[in-house]
């Protein structure tokens, strides 16, 4: 009868821990230009038994990075040397990295991108392709920030405990620069944090650090635009935060930042079958 009750209560251990589901709570970076390989790490919950990973659409192929010590929980570090987020949600906890590469004609924006489990796959959270170069954030860039060669591009960084990111670019006179951040997108819901989601604040900066331009949103979207009519030659400083400085690995973002065309409006908003209909676009640098 012990036996029995023993080989009962380890089929129904065994079974509940392989029929567990993986979550993901974070993919970073979360996105890549065409053309590009890069190497992204997915963090979550049972996720360690992952075997795949799965790109909706085509262009976009994956391969697990098999290495023990690749595969090793990240840690990010402060100019201090101290251990920063991981402590924080057992959530985020379980990681695992993947190799992704990009076509050079795979079809831009959003896609689908789950993990391949024994037992199924995992929820599903966005991962962007983009046409602009990427530009990873460097800590610690909290002064100096991240240097950007060349505009546009697509900064790319996470946002952790009390942390503010910077980039550092040039620009000249005259131009209309757009910096658009994405980071409710990818994630857009937070169980366990209020308000339930990473709400980025955006600011630009001139060479002497002062304040130039500055969003938290745009009109009924959380995620900020700020239009920068550039003032003089030199060099400027885009900045990152959340609203109430708070931060976690979670807290992913994408920033398209140059001189991008963006429409504003459209007007008429419709049009009848079999007729031509002129369109007024606006908006910037179109």
């Amino acid at each position: 009868m012990k036996k029995q009750l023993f080989v009962l209560v380890f089929m129904f251990v065994s079974g509940a821990a392989f029929s567990q589901k993986g979550n993901i709570g974070f993919i970073y970076p979360t996105g890549a230009a065409r053309g590009t390989t890069v190497e992204v790490t997915v963090g979550g919950q049972n996720l360690s038994r992952a075997v795949g990973v799965v790109v909706s659409g085509e262009g976009v192929s994956g391969e697990l990075i098999p290495s023990a010590a690749e595969q090793s929980k990240k840690k990010r570090k402060t100019s201090k040397n101290k251990d920063i987020g991981e402590e924080d949600n057992l959530q985020l906890a379980d990681q695992v990295r993947f190799r992704l590469t990009v076509a050079p004609d795979a079809e831009l924006g959003l896609r689908d991108l789950r993990l391949l489990l024994p037992n199924g796959t995992t929820n599903r959270l966005y991962f962007e392709v983009g046409e602009l170069p990427d530009v990873l954030e460097q800590e610690p860039n909290q002064i100096e920030g991240t240097l950007v060669e060349s505009l546009p591009a697509t900064l790319n960084g996470q946002v952790m405990r009390s942390d503010v990111d910077r980039f550092r670019f040039m620009a000249r006179k005259g131009q209309t620069l757009v910096a658009r951040a994405k980071g409710r997108l990818f994630v857009p819901y937070l169980a366990d944090a209020v308000p339930g989601w990473f709400q980025p604040v955006l600011r630009i900066y001139d060479s002497r650090m002062k304040e130039v331009a500055y969003n938290d949103d745009y009109r009924y979207e959380v995620d900020p635009i700020i239009f920068f009519e550039v003032p003089e030659d030199g060099e400027y400083t885009v900045e990152i935060r959340d609203a109430l400085f708070r931060g976690r690995e979670d807290f992913v973002y994408r920033i398209d930042l140059g001189e991008l065309p963006f429409m504003t409006s459209i007007y008429p908003l419709g049009g009848m079958v079999g007729r031509t209909t002129k369109l007024e676009l606006r908006g910037v640098n179109l």
